[in-house]
């Protein structure tokens, strides 16, 4: 049986089997995706003698048995398959007399049918596969423990919707199939996902010309994940398709249990529909665990155990009962579990969940419930509100999780009335997480419905709900978000609470600052300063002088001021561990930058706010990040780039319904003014065109290769202050140069090379070689020889050519640097250097490869993990990327590679070991961004996102690696990965 985790491909003629009434059922359809999931269930086989496929109804529990089993036989010629259908053995006696009339036993004599069996079975390597066992489970049971110590070859695979509870029994839950990204719109990309392969295959039986398309693809997208990725469900959806179009079939999915009727004639009858594979389960449970399972209904999109019990505890299941009957739904595979943050996560599958609806309203529970359940999360966000105000990552992860059941709360204490006990609190509440997550349409529509249900709100209440009109009103330029501000600030007063007070005239300084009234600006922003000192937490003055002082200073053209509160703020911000803050604050000074002509501080403030944020993936604080260097870029003369930088976070900001608030940013927002006069209307289109397939982490990836930050050390703030100071005070700023002395090369990425801090292109050098020689030399500071370059530059010349082909260069490169000291010829060999070159090779290189000694010798050394960082931040790219160079720079260019795949490895190990796994993921995906088909990374990457309990992303960094694998390499991954990768999909700790 060892063989079976080693299966070929299937012979064409399988062997005969010697249980002919047990032979393997035909399939008349092919067996799409899940190979990983027979490779797991193959290794379970081959290493235990039971093994329980369980499922939800329409899982493909019995599929994927058949499949196994028929590739298990094809790969053993020894091997011989018994396969027991049991779904029309309805009473527990019958059990063995099924199962020796399907192995052709019979007992002599009136003798007992088991031992007739297991005496037939004693000697032979025999795969017994029992299928549908659930409504047998107990007598199942029994049989196989029998057997199982009678017939030492014999293994057993079951399929049942809950395990049989038989000693030594491996249980394996089957999956639902990979389902796309929500948003997924592309045909390549859809059809990575099993579950659309197996929906577009079972189409085109039923339609041979069916082809998933650019039209199509984001309905059938909906359909798959409407439908959980259930192939039963999806089965029945393609078989509609003679009829309707996937369009037409996304709407209709409402009512799930309906609109998929009847499939296949030739299938038990509760495979024919949903509603007959869900009554077919719900028939097997006993009162307290039907009451209960239509209680979970009133739960959107999973519930934790103590949302369970505080909600669905009372009456006939009282909160002292509701684990041990949730334990036994979940057993029985009507409900799912999900272990996040090392706590169980519990959800119905939609089809189940629907059903479970329908006996609700059955029920007398219904209203009880829905109002329990409000109360229960207004409760628990009142609770979370401070370490929301916060960003605390925690907090926000909770409320995403349980974002549905809020909107199902919201949505009741409307339709009810009850804005004021439920609704209104829960706005107040979520006010800063619908800020930290961009929802600001849902913010202002929730915000909206609150009040209008409220009939008589306190003053504290009602100025919540118009502190978040207003406030994403203003996101979306609504006419009256001034009103609704201005009557909140006075409700604040009533109310006594200065604390929120303050955040509203925050929003009252953005307002006035976008409508250009910089005197009522300062005037609310100098308030709101008072109030927030007068705080206990140093984060609200730290608020205030980041979001409202310094916007305001930077009309009046204070840089110095504006520059200092920001650094003060950034102090506060670090103290209270809030990173948005942070972000905010650098991207703050990262404009006055811009604005005093300092271009290389502004990217590297620019780029300091980005990594800061990555984790959050924060559309709008990265395209105020991206319009900077957008910005940067077209001043350096970048145009395309920049067009693309900009275009991206206009996508953004429409997706997340805000405008751009320019405000203190005018100078920012008159670019795309500027572009239009440098690119034509043909590329601007294609750029526009371009932006939209950007991904938020793919876009800060792009702007941060593109910042051209340089490699030394970056200034400090005060310097940057000091340079402030010494600028004439003015309200949008002159851009001013800052004179810097010495030669400065970048090669990670596109080449820069700027003498005493002015650029030096492609007409200072002449002619493409001098630059080259430049760069060559830099590239190996110890120095070449006359005839080494000859070798590398002019390979087919003579050495009087290549004597004068070198000194015409030589001279040509000298006059270029304009000093004929940067090129030196010293013990025979010529180098550059001197006290003032900067060259980001150099320190790229002499940095990692300190750095990565030192934690060989001290894994955990912090100074040496953040010199790796910073090292890793000047790798812009490949070395001299999009140059036209001779061949003696691949060598280079991959040494460079190798030393940034190392350190990327080495930091995301450190991560790792401190248990920031979502930080390690980040290290391993930027390997994998270098290089996709990077094994050991994509194993790190898959490893950190199951111990971040992000195990979906999981699955889909390991398909995505497989596909790469098998179109580079035609390759699959090996079977160490396949292992791993069938742990993390059975929800195994990792």
């Amino acid at each position: 049986m060892r063989g079976v985790i080693l299966w070929p491909t299937m012979s064409p003629v399988a062997p005969p089997s010697a249980f002919p009434e047990a032979e393997l059922p035909t399939p008349l359809t092919e067996f799409v995706g899940r190979e990983d999931d027979i490779a797991a269930v193959a290794e379970l086989l081959a290493n235990s003698r039971l093994l329980t496929l369980t499922g939800a109804g329409g899982s493909g529990k019995t599929r994927l048995a058949l499949e196994v089993a028929r590739r298990a036989r094809a790969a053993d010629s020894r091997l011989e398959v018994a396969w027991i259908e049991l779904a029309g053995v309805t009473d527990p006696t019958d059990l063995v007399p099924q199962v020796a009339i399907a192995l052709g036993v019979r007992a002599e004599g009136g003798g007992s049918a088991l031992r007739a069996i297991t005496a037939v079975l004693q000697e032979r390597d025999v795969l017994l596969v029992l299928d549908n066992c659930e409504h047998l489970v107990d007598a199942c049971a029994s049989f196989v423990e029998r057997v199982l110590q009678a017939a030492p070859r014999v293994r057993a695979l079951a399929t049942s919707r809950e395990a049989l509870g038989v000693g030594g029994e491996r249980s394996w839950l089957v999956p639902t199939l990979v389902l796309p990204a929500a948003d997924c719109a592309d045909v390549a990309t859809a059809m990575e996902a099993s579950a659309v392969r197996l929906f577009v295959e079972r189409a085109r039986d039923v339609s041979p010309s069916f082809a998933l398309t650019e039209k199509n693809v984001v309905p059938v997208v909906a359909v798959c994940r409407r439908l959980d990725g259930l192939p039963l469900a999806l089965e029945l959806a393609a078989a509609r398709v003679g009829v309707l179009t996937p369009a037409q079939l996304a709407e209709r999915l409402g009512d799930r249990l309906s609109a998929l009727g009847s499939g296949a004639r030739a299938a038990p009858p509760r495979q024919r529909t949903l509603r007959g594979a869900v009554e077919w389960s719900y028939g097997l449970l006993d009162e307290s665990e039907r009451r209960l399972l239509a209680r979970l209904s009133v739960f959107v999109g999973g519930f934790s155990l103590e949302a369970a019990e505080a909600v669905c505890g009372f009456g006939a299941v009282p909160t002292s009962q509701v684990l041990e009957v949730l334990a036994q739904l979940a057993a029985k595979s009507l409900v799912t579990m999900q272990e996040t943050d090392g706590l169980a996560r519990y959800r119905l599958l939609e089809m189940i969940r629907e059903y479970a609806v329908e006996r609700l309203a059955e029920s007398d529970d219904g209203a009880t419930l829905r109002e329990r359940q409000a109360l229960q999360f207004r409760d628990r966000l009142t609770v979370l509100a401070p370490d929301v105000i916060l960003a605390r990552r925690a907090a926000l992860q909770e409320i995403d999780l349980e974002h549905g059941n809020i909107l199902a709360a919201l949505a009741w204490s409307a339709a009810e009335g009850r804005g004021d006990d439920v609704g209104l609190p829960m706005v107040w509440a979520l006010q800063w997480y619908w800020y930290h997550r961009q929802r600001w349409r849902e913010g202002f529509a929730m915000s909206e419905a609150a009040l209008a249900s409220a009939k008589a709100p306190a003053p504290g209440p009602r100025a919540a709900a118009l502190h978040g009109l207003g406030v994403f009103g203003l996101f979306q330029m609504h006419p009256r978000s001034n009103e609704w501000l201005a009557e909140a600030d006075a409700l604040w007063v009533t109310a006594g609470d200065e604390r929120w007070r303050a955040f509203t005239l925050l929003v009252r300084v953005v307002s006035a600052s976008v409508a250009g009234d910089v005197d009522a600006a300062e005037r609310y922003a100098t308030q709101m300063l008072q109030l927030a000192e007068r705080q206990p937490d140093p984060w609200d003055a730290a608020l205030a002088k980041a979001h409202a002082m310094a916007p305001v200073l930077n009309w009046r053209g204070d840089w110095a001021r504006s520059l200092q509160m920001l650094e003060e703020a950034i102090a506060a911000f670090r103290a209270r561990d809030y990173p948005t803050g942070v972000s905010y604050a650098l991207d703050a000074q990262a404009f006055v930058a811009l604005q005093l002509g300092d271009l290389d501080r502004a990217a590297d403030l620019a780029v300091q706010s980005l990594r800061n944020e990555w984790d959050n993936e924060n559309r709008w604080l990265a395209g105020r990040n991206l319009r900077l260097l957008a910005n940067i870029a077209e001043r350096r003369g970048e145009f395309r780039h920049a067009a693309l930088l900009f275009a991206i976070t206009q996508v953004w900001y429409t997706q997340v319904g805000a405008s751009s608030l320019s405000g203190d940013r005018k100078a920012v927002n008159e670019l795309p003014s500027r572009l239009e006069a440098r690119l034509s209307p043909s590329d601007l289109a294609a750029v526009r065109a371009e932006a939209a397939a950007y991904t938020c982490m793919d876009a800060m990836t792009l702007a941060m290769r593109g910042a051209h930050v340089p490699a030394a050390a970056t200034r400090p703030v005060t310097s940057a202050v000091a340079f402030a100071e010494a600028q004439p005070a003015r309200h949008s700023g002159a851009q001013a140069g800052v004179a810097v002395e010495g030669l400065s090369v970048r090669a990670l990425g596109r080449i820069d090379i700027r003498r005493d801090g002015l650029p030096l292109d492609d007409t200072a050098f002449s002619y493409a070689k001098p630059r080259e020689l430049l760069l060559y030399l830099l590239a190996h500071p110890e120095g070449r020889t006359r005839d080494q370059v000859g070798l590398d530059f002019w390979p087919e010349a003579s050495p009087a050519q290549v004597k004068n082909n070198f000194h015409v260069t030589l001279h040509h490169l000298r006059k270029a640097l304009g000093d004929g000291g940067w090129v030196r010829f010293q013990k025979g060999r010529y180098l550059v250097s001197g006290d003032a070159l900067d060259f980001d090779v150099a320190t790229f290189r002499a940095t990692v490869v300190d750095a990565l000694r030192t934690l060989k010798r001290s894994p955990d050394d912090a100074n040496a993990l953040a010199r790796l960082e910073a090292a890793v931040a000047l790798y812009a790219g490949p070395f001299a990327a999009e140059a036209a160079l001779g061949d003696w720079h691949v060598a280079v260019r991959d040494e460079l590679a190798r030393l940034y795949e190392s350190a990327l490895l080495a930091l995301g190990e450190a991560a790792s070991v401190d248990g920031r796994h979502a930080d390690a993921a980040l290290w391993f995906r930027r390997v994998l961004a270098t290089d996709p088909l990077h094994e050991e990374a994509v194993r790190l990457l898959l490893l950190s996102l199951a111990r971040d309990e992000r195990r979906s992303e999981a699955v889909r960094a390991y398909d995505r690696y497989t596909q790469d694998l098998a179109d580079g390499l035609s390759a699959r991954p090996t079977p160490a990965l396949q292992r791993l990768m069938a742990e993390i999909r059975a929800g195994e700790r990792v």
